[in-house]
């Protein structure tokens, strides 16, 4: 495997060639195929860190697929990517692919090579070896755990960059772009300088709003004679301002010369957001401390201040925008007389706070337009896969079955990659619980569905509460927790053979292709469930990889029929 990496002011260049003379590009290719993750991480000598973006890149018979695959420990953050530029040529006759790729600034924040002196990097190719042979793995540093989403850390190799400098170049790290009113706004501003005769270099710091003036911070670059310099500069946000949007504007200037300008929004979270927090604060303190919405207010609380001073540069503001807006409404709500949740057609995202250790857990629920509490409508509870949560999945949830007027709960159960073992498995059962005191619905026809890792939860739950559900969906499950070594979780046979109590129905869908879960324990087990005569169906799609099927008629209908 041959890298190599040249970059400018605006872009990141990635080049990789591979000895590889048989192409598999399924699903996933960059992951389970022949495809390759490039991961930047926190620009220091460590060889492990938790700052980093990894991308995956992948040519497919479909096209060119690109995706962030994790920021920070966040896995598949909602980013775009279509300025990411990416392309690969395959030479049959020497058995060589070749990779390249080019990458604004933008999607590696806050990382910038005229700031950042040296950065950690890893290229790891997958190369899916076909017939059923798994693939194997190319790494720049080896890393057991590249593929894991149940760690945030990543391996690296530090380089080092050197520009050369025939002009002033600047760049600006901002590595915040959200900013809470008394805390200071970091930036950093790198450069090239040609020469450091004459007039001494001013670096200057600007926070605007319209045309006036809210903060200024300057900084004079003087010392011995250096083509390299970093200036290092902070703005305070006055106390005194709304929360919003604002501007920075940073200038290096040399006597009256302006030799680089440039501007970048920042979000400030003002005193009117702070009042939030005192909001809740004494709501806690009230008569509403037991009320079923106020954890729904302390997590929004939590998320506020985890995405000003976590989430990076890049991220865009309408998520920050929305938990505000939404902490308002809330804040109305427990404040009314009679406080009672009203919304419908959209899905919202609730807490319940932990019978097991007092931790906030979130959920995120669809209550159809139609409902009417005096008619109360089924419950479908779908849990996410591994690297994925509880959002993305509700949403794809309302798109298949918000025609049937059932309401939907996706809880978020302790992470990505839980697997539903231990309190992420009972968040579930409390989940369910915490929904019958927003609002009432029909508990004789509760039903579980799960993809994936959600699939082996939808097993685990239903066999450890099986009075709870009416029919349970199992797409793409597997039999056995997969967590790379780190936990352990019961195999569902064994949980099946010790089962005494009625159990609900089940609906079984894999792949035969499946190449993330093997299909053969899958088929063991739904033949021990006939032994057993526990009602169910299985499906097996014999041309289906992991989920590249639709069956969301069919399931719709077999849950109809468990009324």
């Amino acid at each position: 495997m041959k890298v190599a990496f040249c970059y400018d002011l605006n872009r990141l260049y990635v080049a990789l060639q591979v000895k590889d003379g048989t192409r598999h590009v399924p699903f996933r290719a960059w992951r389970h195929g022949d495809g390759f993750m490039l991961t930047l991480g926190d620009p220091s000598n460590r060889s492990t860190t938790s700052r980093f973006v990894t991308l995956g890149f992948a040519g497919t018979s479909k096209g060119k697929q690109v995706v962030v695959v994790n920021r920070n420990g966040h896995f598949f953050p909602s980013e775009p990517v279509k300025d990411i530029a990416f392309a690969h040529r395959v030479d049959k006759e020497a058995g060589l692919v070749t990779y390249e790729a080019s990458i604004p600034w933008r999607h590696l924040d806050p990382f910038r090579p005229l700031v950042h002196r040296s950065w950690g990097i890893n290229v790891i190719y997958t190369d899916n070896l076909g017939k059923g042979r798994g693939s194997s793995k190319r790494m720049l540093v080896p890393d057991q755990f590249a593929d894991a989403e149940f760690t945030s850390w990543r391996r690296v190799r530090t380089f080092h960059f050197a520009p050369r400098p025939r002009r002033t170049q600047c760049q600006v790290s901002l590595r915040r772009r959200f900013v809470l009113i008394g805390y200071p706004l970091p930036l950093t501003l790198g450069c090239t300088l040609s020469t450091d005769r004459g007039a001494p270099y001013r670096v200057e710091a600007e926070m605007r709003v319209g045309g006036r003036l809210l903060a200024r911070q300057k900084h004079d670059m003087t010392g011995a004679t250096t083509t390299w310099r970093v200036a290092e500069l902070s703005l305070r946000a006055p106390k005194s301002i709304p929360t919003g949007d604002y501007q920075v504007v940073i200038r290096l200037r040399r006597g009256s010369q302006l030799l680089f300008h440039t501007s970048r929004k920042v979000f400030v979270v003002g005193a009117d957001g702070l009042m939030l927090y005192a909001a809740w604060q004494k709501l806690e303190r009230s008569g509403r401390a037991n009320h079923p919405l106020l954890p729904s207010l302390a997590i929004r609380v939590r998320w506020l201040l985890h995405f000003i001073f976590d989430r990076a540069p890049s991220a865009d503001p309408a998520p920050l925008k929305k938990i505000l807006r939404e902490s308002r409404m809330l804040v109305r709500l427990l404040q009314s007389p009679t406080p009672a949740f009203k919304q419908r057609g959209v899905s919202f995202r609730f807490a319940h706070r932990s019978a097991i250790d007092g931790t906030l857990q979130p959920y995120s629920l669809f209550v159809p337009p139609q409902y009417d509490p005096r008619r109360p409508p089924p419950l479908l509870v779908v849990l996410h896969g591994s690297g994925v949560d509880e959002q993305r999945t509700i949403q794809g949830a309302i798109r298949r079955y918000k025609k049937t007027g059932w309401m939907i709960l996706a809880p978020k159960a302790r992470g990505l990659s839980s697997w539903y073992l231990g309190p992420a498995g009972d968040d579930v059962v409390e989940a369910v619980r915490h929904v019958g005191r927003l609002m009432p619905y029909n508990r004789k026809r509760v039903y579980l569905l799960g993809f994936s890792m959600g699939g082996y939860g939808a097993w685990k739950i239903s066999l450890s509460h099986p009075q709870m559900f009416r029919a349970v969906v199992v797409l793409s499950g597997g039999v056995f927790p997969q967590t790379g070594g780190f936990r352990t979780g019961p195999n569902v046979m064994d949980l099946l053979r010790r089962n005494k109590r009625p159990l609900p129905a089940y609906l079984v869908v894999h792949g035969g292709r499946d190449k993330s879960v093997s299909v053969g324990p899958v088929r063991r087990l739904v033949q021990q469930l006939k032994a057993q005569g526990v009602s169910h169906r299985y499906v097996e799609r014999s041309r289906a990889e992991h989920g590249n099927y639709s069956v969301a008629k069919q399931v719709i209908g077999w849950l109809r029929q468990y009324r």
